[in-house]
């Protein structure tokens, strides 16, 4: 929203509490189960920040390469990249 100037949409909103919900029911106590971690939050909150950035990638780059599929192989190439390089 910041870097870009975009306008987000009534999905986003109902994402991002759906984000927050799942934080909250990962760091809830559970009687039965081990001790919760703030390590344990980052997957959720990694996962949103990854899907966001990688979205807004997506759509910027379609607005500099109007060919969608040299833009998919781009996002594609990238995102592999990515996954090899956290592995």
């Amino acid at each position: 929203m910041i870097v870009f100037n975009e306008q987000p949409g009534l999905q986003v909103y109902v994402g991002t509490v759906l984000i927050v919900a799942s934080l909250w029911l990962i760091s809830g106590k559970q009687e039965k189960d081990k001790r919760w971690r703030y390590l344990d939050a980052l997957l959720p909150i990694g996962a949103a920040l990854i899907s966001a950035v990688s979205q807004t990638l997506r759509k910027q780059a379609l607005h500099i390469i109007p060919d969608p599929f040299v833009a998919v192989a781009m996002v594609t190439t990238v995102s592999l990249l990515l996954l090899l390089a956290s592995s």
